[in-house]
């Protein structure tokens, strides 16, 4: 929405457009500029430039002020134009509440996306891996865990790191389960750069778009340490 007025330099008279009545609820003429900038949070700002405009005949530009009433969001553009042998201050006023807010929800919407990720990379070890099983995109935590950086990781075989490599968690099998299922879910055992072993529990979900497998990916979670107390309590109970 946009409205438009013109102000008199010489008797600071101003005269309204309709739209510009419909914008701010007011009447079509106003006797003087103050009217108009009384309407908004920035009033002595915007005073203070109409009245340099009087003085220099220089334009005006306010890429975002706020009106009193109801706290939406406006521009203020403004030049100078001769009018049957008047000067005129011609403004146009466009409300940007809609694009601002917008503008607002999409920073939030990504700030959430930022501490979602964060959250994940802090807690989940999450890759993707391509129609023909080789990894393409491994996140922090799951290099910081394998000790691998993560180019290292990037076109190996996505059981590169398991050291129980059977039929049941082979490529094959996974891609056979998933034309049945939603999901594949497995404890995994894997071995880490330095030669230590550690469990990951393991979903891996197919990527789809148009109804086309594009990729997999794999989320997997540390359970090393239930899995060792798992083994200790197990132990025990075979001791005695």
């Amino acid at each position: 929405h946009a409205g438009s007025f013109k102000i008199n330099l010489r008797s600071d008279i101003m005269a309204n457009s309709n739209q510009m009545s419909r914008l701010f609820d007011i009447n079509e003429y106003e006797p003087t500029f103050k009217n108009f900038s009384s309407l908004f949070i920035e009033s002595d700002l915007i005073n203070e430039a109409i009245s340099n405009c009087k003085l220099t005949k220089s334009s005006i530009r306010f890429d975002e002020v706020r009106s009193i009433k109801d706290n939406r969001y406006f521009s203020i553009n403004g030049e100078v134009i001769n009018e049957r042998g008047d000067e005129l201050l011609q403004v146009v006023v466009k409300d940007l509440t809609a694009t601002k807010m917008h503008e607002h929800e999409l920073e939030n919407a990504i700030l959430n996306l930022e501490f979602y990720k964060s959250v994940i990379d802090q807690t989940v070890l999450l890759s993707t891996i391509n129609i023909d099983g080789k990894i393409s995109f491994v996140n922090q935590n799951f290099s910081d865990i394998s000790g691998y950086k993560n180019l290292e990781m990037i076109g190996k075989s996505f059981d590169f790191l398991m050291t129980d490599k059977t039929k049941e968690n082979s490529f094959e099998e996974i891609i056979e389960s998933l034309k049945l299922n939603d999901n594949w879910k497995s404890t995994i055992k894997n071995i880490n750069k330095n030669g230590e072993i550690y469990w990951l529990d393991t979903t891996i979900i197919p990527f789809i778009k148009d109804e086309k497998v594009i990729n997999y990916i794999s989320i997997q979670v540390d359970v090393t340490e239930k899995v060792l107390e798992e083994q200790k309590v197990e132990a025990q109970r075979t001791f005695y």
